[in-house]
């Protein structure tokens, strides 16, 4: 048997797998809140003992964070992770640690037919190409798959930790709020779980508008990032909106958004590098949209920013009717997103 786990900050994914040739058969797989424990070990000997101490002839972890020479500290856990201290206490040889995403990587190039879900229906390039692996969690991963003429390498990356660039004034205001929160500003501190929350909280401040009482209640009763983001994909919060919005705006880098009004038969659908700017100055400096446009007028909250000002509504592009948020690309290529971690 082999041991497999996958370590992020939030949870720590343990199983076991039988060997049937070139084919691994899950056999047991159990998910430990990373925080429960003080180190991987602890979490590595809770599971054996569960599944009964199988013979395992090798196991291997994906971290999250830098390996270097067999050691890892983990990025979002007070964990340092090192190969020879897991053999010994696991009783396993031999034990590797790979980068989370590096790990993915390798397990995407051996994904069956059905474990692929098609974005948008195109013909991939003839020989295989480049490919490129990123799962917003906890943190930001990221790994690169280059093609060298015959098979896919994988190579791993600490692309989320880049610095943050920032496109308008919205955007810069955002990066200063971070820099005083944080000193370093990264991608990870925008396109992430955590990173939504940290958008949330600076348009909150921004925006100059307290938090409703039943926001707040719920946000303390669940998980803020998932209350903050129903509440604005449902149009009952302006911040929490806007939020989702400009979430998935810095997640994308060439993106289409649906604007539409309470009526339908207003729906305009816009793109954003093409806004007209408002004749009515903003209600203060370096609010939203001085520097990159205006929003369509619209009653309700519906994925689309409330317009300060009350421009006037755009004109409509040549699509009719709304569109969902997706990358502009050409036709002719293929996109594939993974069910658990991949390409999104």
């Amino acid at each position: 048997m082999i041991l497999a786990g996958d370590i992020g900050g939030t949870k720590t994914v343990l199983a076991v797998f039988d060997e049937a040739g070139d084919r691994l058969n899950l056999v047991r797989e159990e998910v430990y809140p990373s925080a429960s424990a003080a180190s991987l070990e602890e979490l590595g000997i809770k599971f054996l003992e569960t599944v009964g101490r199988p013979a395992v002839r090798a196991a291997c972890f994906g971290v999250a964070g830098a390996v270097v020479d067999g050691r890892a500290k983990a990025t979002n856990l007070p964990w340092q992770i090192d190969e020879a201290v897991l053999s010994s206490a696991l009783g396993i040889t031999p034990v590797r640690l790979l980068n989370d995403l590096e790990a993915a990587a390798y397990g995407v190039l051996v994904l069956p037919p059905e474990s692929l879900h098609t974005l948008q229906d195109g013909t991939p390039p003839k020989g295989g190409g480049t490919m490129a692996l990123i799962a917003a969690g906890t943190g930001l991963g990221e790994a690169i798959l280059p093609w060298d003429g015959q098979v896919h390498r994988v190579m791993a990356s600490e692309g989320g930790h880049v610095d943050f660039g920032p496109r308008n004034e919205l955007e810069a205001a955002l990066w200063e709020y971070l820099r005083w929160e944080f000193g370093h500003v990264s991608w990870e501190r925008v396109l992430s779980g955590p990173g939504f929350m940290n958008i949330y909280h600076f348009l909150r401040r921004h925006r100059k508008l307290v938090e409703p009482s039943w926001l707040t209640d719920e946000i303390k009763a669940g998980t803020p990032s998932a209350v903050v983001s129903q509440a604005g994909l449902a149009g009952k919060d302006p911040v929490c909106a806007e939020t989702v919005v400009l979430f998935i705006w810095r997640s994308r880098r060439w993106p289409w958004v649906a604007c539409s009004s309470a009526a339908a038969s207003r729906r305009r659908c816009c793109r954003r590098s093409r806004w007209r700017r408002s004749s009515t100055p903003s209600p203060r400096r370096g609010a939203w949209p001085r520097s990159s446009g205006t929003f369509p007028s619209t009653s309700s909250w519906t994925l689309a920013h409330r317009c300060w000002a009350r421009p006037p509504t755009p004109a409509p592009c040549s699509r009719a009717g709304p569109m969902s948020v997706a990358a502009r690309r050409p036709r002719s290529q293929g996109c594939s997103v993974l069910g658990r971690r991949g390409l999104y």
